[in-house]
């Protein structure tokens, strides 16, 4: 089901589109970076990030999942990264060099110029040494 924009569906058929039920991580004058409910698997667990703004920002899409379309890097990408409790900081650009190192992976993600949802994977089982 489709909505003109500037017309919210009615409460009915979802959640206010306006409102995050999330966890917020950072938020500024016009933008909130949120995260949804986590899914907790006997291997890992899956992170949901929502990035919200006011008014459209270009390229707010590219900037959230750190490249462009054609892959290249990104001026400015929003930094998520995660510390775990010895210290080590997990990044979803971390590159493995093949040793069972703690993971941070970018699964997908969809948005537009002033709403982004991208999802992470943490593998648990590689941090269990």
């Amino acid at each position: 089901m489709h909505f003109r924009p500037g017309h919210a569906p009615p409460l009915r058929v979802g959640p206010p589109q306006d409102v995050l039920s999330a966890v917020v991580l950072d938020r500024g004058p016009e933008i909130i970076v949120a995260l949804n409910p986590l899914r907790c698997y006997p291997s890992g667990i899956e992170l949901a990030v929502a990035v919200r703004t006011r008014r459209p920002v270009p390229g707010l899409y590219y900037r959230v999942i750190g490249r462009n379309h054609q892959g290249a890097p990104v001026a400015h990408p929003l930094n998520l990264a995660i510390r775990v409790a010895d210290g080590t900081t997990l990044d979803p650009r971390y590159v493995s060099d093949g040793e069972p190192d703690p993971t941070l992976t970018a699964r997908s993600s969809e948005g537009s110029d002033d709403a982004v949802d991208a999802s992470y994977w943490l593998a648990l089982l590689l941090l269990a040494r």
